[in-house]
């Protein structure tokens, strides 16, 4: 089993989905820390290979120097195919599940880790964080989607209709050995990003501009697994529909006994939840926390 993480920069510089350079952190430091602790927490317990494009390795690996174990520029086809990326920003992530040939978990830059994953997570055929049992906040957004896309696949048509369930599997880590299913889901990914994009690149979605990736990326999972009837083992089991309750997996203070920490969407904003990730790449990698430190204060990124 390896962990991928994915950086796909455009998105990145961009001052419609982030503060420039700062990954939706309120500074671009703390986005850069993040990167670090990220990698080098899961470095302690597998190995880490790095999906990105050109300039994301002169920033992550030639810059920061972050010791991933392999980078592929995968990424790169995504910025000479799409001229804008507006509202498409995890097909990044949908790129390199797609490149896979072996266990992987992909993890997203602001997850944490203190043990490995449990062997139910190692060895799943499909893996995610956690199923979002949707309260009426997922079902808003797929209503908006029905209103303005122009296509939408069959295996979402055939799930929601049925069941009328908008629950998404939770990416901040997803992956699994099942290579055939993830060919598919990529696939698929791209074609509804892809017939789409002429609307999406130009709507500001009223609801929330994250919607769209969203339901290409976790509802599609969702919809795909349940055709398929394939088991997703999931890390956490307990979570509460409301975003309040994720609380338990922003706790710092309590990460040596969750072992899990994902400071996901506007988490990120928090000024306490920054200041702990400076915190604990400043204790555990201060080599790191000065070569950062000194280059924001140098002005080299």
């Amino acid at each position: 089993m390896k962990i991928v993480q994915s950086f796909w920069s455009k998105p990145y510089h961009s001052r419609d989905l982030f503060f420039l350079n700062s990954g939706g952190w309120s500074h671009r430091t703390f986005n850069y820390m993040s990167w670090a602790l990220s990698c080098l927490r899961f470095k302690k317990f597998y190995k880490v290979e790095l999906v990105t494009d050109t300039l994301g390795k002169e920033l992550l690996i030639d810059t920061l120097e972050l010791p991933y174990d392999r980078v592929s520029l995968k990424l790169d086809e995504l910025n000479d195919k799409y001229h804008n990326h507006k509202n498409i920003w995890a097909l990044g992530k949908i790129y390199a599940f797609e490149i896979q040939e072996e266990p992987f978990i992909h993890a997203d830059a602001d997850v944490f880790i203190w043990e490995r994953f449990p062997s139910r997570i190692e060895n799943g055929e499909l893996i995610s964080q956690q199923l979002e049992q949707d309260s009426g906040y997922h079902e808003g957004n797929l209503k908006e989607l029905y209103s303005r896309l122009e296509y939408i696949p069959d295996v979402i048509n055939s799930y929601y209709s049925k069941t009328g369930d908008a629950s998404q599997y939770n990416a901040g880590i997803i992956g699994g050995n099942n290579f055939s299913f993830f060919q598919e889901y990529a696939k698929l990914a791209k074609e509804i990003v892809d017939k789409n994009f002429d609307i999406v690149e130009n709507v500001d979605f009223s609801i929330n501009k994250n919607a769209f990736p969203c339901f290409f990326e976790q509802y599609l999972f969702l919809c795909m697994a349940r055709e398929k009837n394939l088991d997703v083992k999931v890390l956490i089991d307990n979570i509460k529909p409301k975003e309040d309750n994720f609380q338990e997996l922003i706790n710092f203070h309590n990460a040596h006994n969750t072992h899990y920490i994902h400071l996901l969407g506007a988490y990120k904003l928090a000024y306490n939840n920054a200041k702990m990730v400076s915190y604990y790449l400043w204790k555990e990698f201060p080599y790191y926390y000065e070569k950062i430190t000194n280059l924001i204060n140098e002005k080299k990124i």
